[in-house]
């Protein structure tokens, strides 16, 4: 996907009937059903800095990315566009939902449940026109990217070919390519080091005086 990302020069929204969290799915279809819309599709991000749970469950084994956005000038640019829509993720636990009076229709695919809250997910949505169509892309400017951070668990020699690939693509880009250090950071390994000689004892040294 990151490298399409970087040919095409667009995102590619999905339609949510393939998503994994059939509640979420059928919020989505909620809320479709009530714009009368002919097709709607998602484009689901996070707000933190990258994590193990991230890693693991949004990508599998060595594959996948992490693109990084610029948000302010993302959604400055997603505002522009008619039938888009952007938000955090407000996650609600079902009693909670049962009893909101303030959760509107307009909400409803900006909801998920409480169990997903380490995600801090934010989320772009686009209303279609053609229900045959399984994707919705927006062109973007490879401007609106500050930085592609790589699979922690891809092979060095792979990892550099992909990210030369990657520069390849446009030489114009300014942001950084790299691999994810999350699970194997020299600095961090250093730290540990300083902590361990901190507490090595001081060498004992002594002096004698020459007899005679």
């Amino acid at each position: 996907m990151t490298i399409d990302v970087l040919r095409r020069k667009q995102l590619a929204l999905l339609d949510p009937e393939y998503w994994d969290d059939r509640n979420d799915r059928y919020y989505m279809n909620l809320y479709k059903n009530y714009k009368k819309a002919e097709a709607l599709y998602g484009f689901c991000a996070s707000t933190v800095s990258e994590t193990y749970h991230h890693w693991r469950v949004f990508t599998q084994s060595e594959n996948g990315a992490c693109i990084v956005f610029k948000k302010d000038r993302l959604e400055a640019h997603l505002g522009t566009l008619p039938g888009v829509r952007v938000s955090k993720i407000f996650y609600k636990t079902v009693p909670e939902m049962e009893t909101a009076e303030v959760v509107t229709l307009a909400m409803l695919p900006f909801l998920k449940r409480k169990g997903f809250e380490a995600e801090a997910e934010y989320r772009i949505i686009a209303e279609g026109n053609d229900r045959k169509e399984q994707i919705y892309k927006i062109d973007i400017d490879l401007s609106f990217i500050q930085r592609i951070t790589i699979n922690p668990w891809l092979p060095k020699s792979i990892s550099e070919s992909i990210i030369e690939t990657m520069k390849n693509i446009n030489p114009h880009i300014t942001f950084r390519i790299g691999t994810s250090t999350l699970i194997d950071n020299s600095r961090w390994k250093k730290a540990g080091d300083k902590v361990v000689n901190r507490r090595k004892p001081a060498a004992l040294t002594t002096k004698s005086k020459k007899s005679g």
